[in-house]
């Protein structure tokens, strides 16, 4: 199955080099958070003159989703924000001359002459508050990847060239418990959680146990914590706990399929942290009930991602030329993250496991 959402191509004359002009971009932060700004600057530098045309200087944040695998393809572009500091309908930059030098050859139509040295371009752009994080899962099986794309139109000895320089950011998804909460559209980002608890009873009804996520949510690069409560009333004791954290990737189900037999989904994982727990505090003997605290540490790679629409903002036309594309698009994919907790039993028992979503 090939889902065709392609990215805009690049033109034919970009390049990434250029012998007279060079742009690049430093950013403020080191990652970004969804519903804050992307701010950095843009420095150009001119290494020529006289004959030398600048255009279009402009900044791009564009947000990619790509999946690629041996029977699913898919790239989207659902987020594409652009600063303009100098092209159509804009003044001349601080990068070039105003007006043109008498005796000199015309130049390319919105081309001024450059400005030998470098020149420095300051942004700020708005990223939607339901951006997903930056996500790479399977090795780049399914990925979701924000890049910062700096871009000059360079007129040189009778050719015109666009020296393009691409630059990732590392986002990260924005939790509504901070007070970012709050409802657009009829939507709650709330819902973007499900309760992390889950409940067992096994041995007949005579083991009972729950389990939760202590502050509620998991925080990738940060310390969790699980509560267990388990209630023991059959003749066995327990004999350890195990906990495991992955992550699975799941398809979203096409809209416009009427066919009732549907083909078997995608179904993709990789753990990233098991963890035994043994001794007596991680023991519950016949007749006791006990509650224990699983901590375990949770890489900085367990990011996860939501099958809901990818927001690619509002339309907005202010004095500083920005323009952002306009929509909700599709998800491709949804990667879930999932804790286990399994409950050793004595040997010739079958094991109990509390499963839930994270």
């Amino acid at each position: 199955m090939a889902l065709q959402y392609q990215s805009r191509p690049e033109p034919m004359n970009a390049t990434p080099h250029h012998s007279k002009v060079k742009a690049s971009v430093t950013f403020s932060d080191p990652f970004f958070i969804a519903g804050d700004a992307v701010t950095g600057k843009m420095e150009l530098e001119s290494r020529a003159d006289q004959g030398l045309g600048l255009g279009i200087i402009m900044v791009e944040l564009v947000a990619i989703e790509e999946l690629t695998s041996r029977d699913h393809s898919a790239t989207s572009t659902f987020l594409q924000t652009r600063r303009l500091f100098q092209g159509p309908g804009l003044p001349p930059s601080n990068a070039v001359l105003p007006n043109p030098i008498a005796g000199e050859p015309p130049l390319p139509a919105h081309h001024y002459r450059a400005r030998r040295g470098l020149t420095t371009f300051l942004f700020r752009l708005p990223l939607p508050p339901s951006s997903p994080s930056s996500v790479d899962f399977g090795n780049g099986l399914a990925r979701i990847r924000y890049e910062i794309r700096a871009s000059v139109s360079v007129a040189w000895k009778g050719q015109n060239r666009l020296v393009t320089d691409r630059y990732p950011i590392d986002v990260l998804q924005r939790y509504p418990g901070n007070g970012a909460a709050r409802e657009e559209e009829g939507e709650s980002y709330v819902d973007l959680w499900p309760a992390p608890e889950s409940l067992v009873i096994g041995e007949g009804g005579k083991i009972w146990a729950q389990a939760r996520v202590l502050g509620g949510i998991l925080v990738a690069g940060e310390s969790a914590c699980i509560e267990l409560q388990v209630k023991n009333h059959s003749s066995k004791k327990t004999t350890g706990l195990h906990l495991t954290l992955s992550r699975h990737l799941h398809l979203p189900s096409p809209a416009n399929n009427t066919s009732k037999r549907l083909p078997p989904p995608l179904q993709i994982s990789d753990a990233l942290e098991s963890v035994s727990f043994r001794g007596p505090e991680y023991i519950a003997h016949p007749g006791t009930e006990g509650i224990a605290q699983l901590a375990f540490d949770v890489p900085y790679t367990a990011r996860t991602v939501s099958a809901h629409p990818r927001d690619g903002g509002d339309t907005v036309e202010d004095r500083e030329k920005l323009v952002v594309v306009k929509g909700k698009t599709p998800a491709l994919f949804e990667v879930r993250g999932v804790v286990a907790v399994r409950i050793v039993m004595p040997l010739g028992r079958w094991d109990l496991c509390l499963t839930f979503l994270v």
